[in-house]
């Protein structure tokens, strides 16, 4: 099924900003398997935006699992601009945090904002594993637990269901979606690549909508 180029075009000219009650976080973990319960998590990455879906300063972390050292480890050769939250001297020395650290650092960037991924249940279900083990201080640990974060949350899936419906994509999958939206998607299950993508689908697909704010 071929992109409907034209139809993408009008819709991109008839975009006005995006206006979302809350500040958004795109997440995206990797694991050895669908079962949070049984199967573990080799990748976690996060993108903070605004209400506008714009990328914060100090709003993106990409951080991969130590299994032998049961750490998260910071993959320097990546992009990160939670400097300040990472703590990047300490990090550097040591290569890796305890898991339950980096938990701190993620969960401050997800505390009090929507989630957002491209596949949100699945998403959902592992950080509230993770959080539920993790200390009762641990920076958004109540939030995620809480589940405050579904009242705006974003699923592309969803996002994209009408496009579905009218076959104008064959799937609602990520790479469907950014073949449909024009968004690389050179390196799929890298979690910080996946995050942006499943980023950039939620701002071409919201931009034409003005989010009516819920009572």
């Amino acid at each position: 099924m071929s992109t409907d180029r034209s139809q993408l075009a009008t819709l991109a000219a008839a975009r006005r900003p995006i206006q979302w009650p809350t500040d958004v976080v795109f997440v995206d973990l990797e694991t050895t398997g669908l079962d949070e319960r049984t199967h573990g998590l080799t990748e976690i990455a996060v993108i903070r935006t605004d209400s506008n879906l714009i990328a914060r300063p100090e709003g993106t972390i990409h951080l991969r699992v130590d299994v032998a050292a049961s750490a998260l480890v910071c993959d320097w050769s990546r992009e990160h601009t939670a400097w300040g939250q990472l703590g990047a001297a300490a990090w550097v020395a040591s290569g890796s945090k305890p898991i339950t650290t980096a938990l701190e650092i993620v969960g401050r960037l997800l505390d009090g904002a929507a989630l957002a991924a491209q596949h949100l249940p699945f998403e959902a279900r592992w950080l509230e594993r993770l959080y539920k083990d993790a200390p009762a201080e641990t920076s958004g640990r109540e939030w995620i637990l809480s589940r405050r974060w579904q009242r705006y949350a974003i699923d592309t899936r969803q996002l994209a269901a009408p496009l579905l419906a009218q076959r104008r994509v064959e799937s609602t999958n990520l790479r469907s979606l950014c073949d449909f939206v024009g968004v690389d998607l050179s390196k799929h299950h890298d979690a910080l690549c996946d995050a942006r993508a499943c980023h950039q689908i939620a701002r071409r697909l919201l931009g034409g909508v003005s989010y009516a704010r819920q009572g």
